[in-house]
Order: structure tokens, then C-alpha cells, then sequence
């Protein structure tokens, strides 16, 4: 009897990891992660709340960045006052503005009701340097361990008295700072036209959000639903739990096999009774929810170079990656909305013999942004960013290794099993 099978994978895998190591996760016999009514026994996660959270946000107020802060106004200006309403309402547990100038200066406090005049006409005190460390420093001394801090700059890296040889240390000394304790990193990375003597369309700036790996997550979160322009991403430390997807069973003929609805979801992780007449094989659609993950690793192009899959003996191949369209099955049309699935892929798994465990996750490799903005001379058009890529090396060195090369702290499973 044919069925049609859809399934959406996703696998993010980050480093250069064996498969051996089970796309970042161990595995266990198929009674052990997935019950009877076809509903896996691990429920997934959610990215958790943000009650007990306190969040820091401290605004970098050196000369470099006067110019975004100008009375003509600007899309930073527009941004940031959206991300601090945004933040002022949701925490809880309380939410301060500081203001950043120098290391000889302490950090000022602002009220959020004086803090819009100021930022919409420049009318703060500028410091004549930024040194990032010493700046993170300052940070982490307004903070617990429950607090998430919030930096917003441009990230130029400009030390006192324009010491070059500072500027060849901040890898090391950026490493230092998150080696050893208890602080992720998401780092997001907008444009704003900027005024100095003339008009600079896109000059790039950064929101910086560091503290403990879930809060950070929750509030990383937050923030991006209130920025409107476009948001490139990279995280250190993050890893997520992982997503929703399901097989979708109306879209591919299998028929050698049957896929299980789970009674809780309506998803299906399981295809049963499957025989292997004429050695044919499975091939089937798999769709998943990408959208907790940074825009770039979301790319179908991204996907098709970093997602990995095992099926232990059996060999899997990947056919196809698509972001979900839309489609004319009233059933899988309803397995993407109730579990808001992205993106489907289809995947041939042959050789399976008595049954099988297709596992799948997805690599965190440097996205291309970086490299394009970065650049290693000082930059007096405002549209890269002087020594970022010293300051990203600093945290991959500290956080991009072990667990966090993979996006899903577990795999994605598909169960394969005979009579």
C-alpha cells in the first residue's frame, strides 16, 4: 500500500566532529527514547523565560559614535529606543541604562525617561577612547551571575594613546574574559546611516548580549522580534535545545513502510512494519523549525554544506533542502502550522536491514559576515569595523568549542523498525 511521506531534517553540525559522536548527542536503543503511541519520551524544550532575569544595557558613548546619534535622526536611534521600551517592560526582575564613556570614567546611570533626549540629539559625553576589554571590565562589574548585560557600540577598537601593540593582544585578552566562567554570547550586528561631516549610509554597529547561556538566549530573543532592519548573528556558548520537526507524510510514496502519528503532537518520528522487498530503501520529506537559529544557518545553501546525518549500518543520503511552501495536503499542511516548521528535507536511506536510527544535527561554522566586515587597518568610510575578527577570534578561543559546535544539544531522530 503507497503512502506519501514528506520529512523536514534539520542538522546543524559545528566543528569538525566524527559521526561516531552521534551528531552531538548520545543515543540510546529505540525503546529508550521513543514510546509506543509513536511521541518521542524526551519532550523538546523551550528556550526558557526571562522572570528571574535582571538586564543591564549599556550604551558606548566614545566620539566613533556620536555620529549615530545625531539630531537629523537615524535607523540606530529608531532601534535602540525600540530594544530599551522593549526590555524596560519585560524584565521583571529590573532593567538599567548605564552609560559607557572611558575607563577612567565610572559608568553613568540613566533613567530610561532621560535617556531618549540624549540619545536622539547627541547630547552625551563623549570619551576620546574605546578599549573593548577594559570596557567588558566595566560590565561585568554592574553584574551577577543572573544578570544578562547589554552592550551596544560600534566596536572600534580605538585604546589610549593609539597603542598598536594593544591592538595585536585583544584575541588574548577578550579570551580571558569569558574562558572558564559562566557566560555565553550572542553578538548581532545592524547598520544605521551615520553623521560626521557628511551622511554614511550603512555603518555597521553592534549589540552585544552576555551572561549566562539561557537567559542570554531568552533575551537575545526578545530583542531581536523589536529590531526592523536587517540583524546578522553569531553566537558563542549557545547551544539549543532542540526543535520541533516531524515526518510529513503526504508528500513522498513509501511503500514498504508506515509512518506513526505521536497522539500528544500530531508529529511523526516513526516508521513501522518496514520491509525490505527489492532492497528499496526509504525515501521520504522531513520538515523542521529553523527559525531559533541565526538567519545565515537557515540558508539553503548553508544547510547543504553543514548539516550531518548517521543511520548507524544504513547509508543516508541527503536528496534536497527547501524552505516549506506552500501546500495542498490539508494533513501536512497542518503538521507545519501546529509545530511551525521552516524548512523540509528529503532523505534516501537505503541498506537498513533490521531497522534503523537516522540522527541529524547541524554545524555552527563562522558565518561569511564577519570576514566581510572586518577590517584590519582603520576604516575612515564607517562601513566595516576595525579589528572585529581579533575580537571574534578571542571568543571562539573561549567558547567555540566541545558541545556548542552543534546548534541542537541532541540530534534530530527518525525511527526505522521492522515487525
Amino acid at each position: 500500500m503507497k503512502r506519501n511521506i514528506r520529512i523536514q531534517l534539520v542538522c546543524i553540525f559545528l566543528g569538525i566532529l566524527s559521526l561516531a559522536a552521534s551528531c552531538g548527542g548520545e543515543v540510546g536503543p529505540v525503546d529508550q527514547v521513543i514510546e509506543n503511541n509513536g511521541c518521542l519520551l524526551t519532550e523538546h524544550k523551550t528556550i526558557g523565560g526571562t522572570a528571574d532575569t535582571k538586564v543591564n544595557l549599556f550604551v558606548e558613548t566614545s566620539g566613533s559614535m556620536a555620529g549615530f546619534m545625531s539630531a537629523k535622526g537615524t535607523d540606530f536611534q529608531k532601534e535602540i529606543w525600540s530594544m530599551a521600551e522593549e526590555l524596560d517592560s519585560r524584565m521583571k526582575r529590573g532593567f538599567d541604562i548605564f552609560q559607557v564613556r572611558s575607563k577612567s570614567e565610572t559608568l553613568q546611570r540613566i533613567d530610561i525617561k532621560d535617556f531618549r533626549r540624549p540619545l536622539n540629539t547627541g547630547g552625551f559625553v563623549s570619551a576620546k577612547s574605546t578599549d573593548i576589554p577594559e570596557m567588558l571590565d566595566s560590565i561585568f562589574s554592574k553584574a551577577d551571575i543572573e544578570t544578562v548585560s547589554v552592550l551596544v557600540s560600534d566596536l572600534i577598537f580605538s585604546p589610549e594613546n593609539g597603542n598598536k601593540a594593544q591592538f595585536g593582544q585583544i584575541t588574548t585578552d577578550i579570551k580571558k574574559r569569558f574562558i572558564g566562567v559562566q557566560r555565553a554570547s550572542v553578538l548581532l550586528q545592524l547598520t544605521s546611516d551615520f553623521y560626521n561631516k557628511g551622511r554614511v549610509d550603512a555603518s555597521p554597529y553592534y549589540i552585544w548580549i552576555v551572561g549566562k547561556a539561557e537567559p542570554v538566549k531568552a533575551v537575545s530573543g526578545i530583542i531581536k522580534a523589536v529590531l526592523e532592519g536587517k540583524v546578522n548573528q553569531v553566537d558563542f556558548g549557545v547551544v539549543l535545545p532542540a526543535s520541533n520537526y516531524s515526518i510529513l507524510p503526504s508528500l513522498s510514496q513509501v511503500v514498504n513502510a508506515f509512518p506513526v502519528a505521536c497522539s500528544k503532537n500530531g508529529g511523526y518520528y516513526t516508521y513501522r512494519e518496514y520491509t525490505d522487498e527489492d532492497e528499496a530503501g526509504l525515501n521520504f520529506w522531513i520538515g523542521v523549525d529553523l527559525s531559533g537559529l541565526p538567519g545565515y544557518m537557515q540558508s539553503v545553501d548553508y544547510l547543504k554544506k553543514h548539516m550531518a546525518m548517521e543511520a548507524g549500518e544504513a547509508s543516508a543520503k541527503l536528496l534536497q533542502i527547501k524552505t516549506v511552501p506552500e501546500l495542498s495536503n490539508n494533513g501536512d499542511k497542518a503538521i507545519i502550522s501546529r509545530l511551525g516548521l521552516t524548512h523540509m528535507f528529503q532523505i534516501k536511506i537505503d541498506q537498513i536491514g533490521g531497522g534503523t536510527e537516522l540522527k541529524l544535527n547541524i554545524e555552527r561554522a563562522m558565518p561569511a559576515w564577519i570576514d566581510e566586515i572586518n577590517l584590519e587597518i582603520e576604516d575612515g568610510k564607517r562601513q566595516k569595523t576595525f579589528g572585529l575578527m581579533r575580537m571574534i577570534n578571542g571568543l571562539q578561543a573561549a567558547l567555540g568549542k566541545d558541545k556548542t559546535a552543534w546548534a541542537y544539544d541532541q540530534p534530530l531522530r527518525i525511527f526505522i523498525t521492522k515487525n
